[in-house]
């Protein structure tokens, strides 16, 4: 049997405004026999920013010997729980490169993604991307991040 680590980031009462998504976390980790931790203050005191947390602390739970580590984002998990508890039809769409650069050629696509009701960065390479344009995004909140 694998082990694994599903974890969530809780910093400056982040835990506190999305409570029930890290309720949620943990029942979906108990439930699947997985370990869950909430994070709540870093032992690397280096560490700024809570988006660039989540690596170091992927890189201690592989070396802890856990075979998979998720991180769950709970601003993402929010939304989906309200819009799920409204009659209100919406489209969530994750961007990563990738999806970008298909957009950048089908208009169609690009549509989609303009009417989406919510889009959200997906992966390391938005937040560099928008780095190099001078822009910053509040965190990389796509549903997991797996090691």
């Amino acid at each position: 049997m694998q082990k694994v680590l599903v974890f969530s980031v809780g910093l400056n009462c982040y835990e506190k405004v999305y409570d029930r998504c890290m309720a949620s976390h943990q029942r979906y980790a108990e439930q699947e026999a997985y370990d869950y931790v909430l994070v709540k203050k870093p032992r690397w005191a280096t560490v700024i920013e809570s988006v660039w947390l989540k690596i170091p602390l992927i890189l201690a739970g592989l070396k802890a010997g856990y075979d998979w580590v998720f991180f769950v984002d709970a601003e993402a998990t929010d939304w989906i729980i309200d819009k799920a508890q409204s009659s209100d039809k919406s489209l969530l769409a994750f961007v990563n490169p990738d999806c970008l650069n298909i957009a950048y050629t089908h208009t169609e696509y690009i549509h989609i993604l303009q009417n989406a009701t919510r889009v959200l960065p997906d992966g390391i390479g938005i937040h560099i991307g928008c780095s190099m344009l001078g822009f910053s995004l509040k965190a990389n909140v796509n549903g997991t991040e797996e090691a």
